[in-house]
């Protein structure tokens, strides 16, 4: 199965515009949930080396809120994606247009939120990351939050730094 390529790219207004938004000083965001999905909370999160950049197996979506993301110490390495078109379909079944898929490099005072339901992977680089996440959960996505690529015939994504 071939590995589909997407070069990481610097984080920016114009770079991120089409998959949420750059949180500049003195802009305002509000993290927004479902009320079924809990209260939106803030979490100061480690982020430790989880996936392998050069080919990542799975991406997590969750349809049931917005993410907020504010990086304090290391460098993050951000795969997103748009919400599957097929979002009443079971997990295992979602479209993942790889067309429209992007990485973006996240550094210290990075501040992003983007839609519910984005296609989405967090790694650090070079070791731990820090982040302020906006969740109505303890911490980063579990397991039940991802969607194997590779286990349902979809290829695996490799992360060109």
């Amino acid at each position: 199965m071939d590995t589909y390529k997407v070069k990481a790219q610097p984080l920016s207004e114009q770079a991120f515009k089409p998959h949420g938004v750059y949180v500049k000083p003195g802009d305002r965001v509000y993290p927004e949930g479902d009320a079924d999905a809990g209260e939106m909370k803030l979490a100061v999160c480690a982020v430790a080396p989880k996936f392998n950049l050069n080919r990542l197996d799975r991406l997590a979506v969750n349809f049931k809120f917005n993410q907020t993301i504010a990086v304090l110490s290391g460098t993050l390495v951000l795969v997103l994606a748009p919400p599957p078109s097929n979002p009443q379909a079971p997990r295992e079944k979602y479209i993942l247009d790889y067309s429209r898929l992007a990485a973006f490099i996240l550094n210290p005072g990075d501040f992003i939120q983007f839609e519910r339901g984005a296609w989405f992977l967090l790694e650090p680089v070079g070791g731990e990351g820090k982040i302020v996440w906006s969740s109505p959960r303890q911490g980063l996505p579990d397991d039940s939050e991802y969607v194997n690529l590779v286990q349902r015939g979809d290829s695996p994504i490799e992360v060109v730094l």
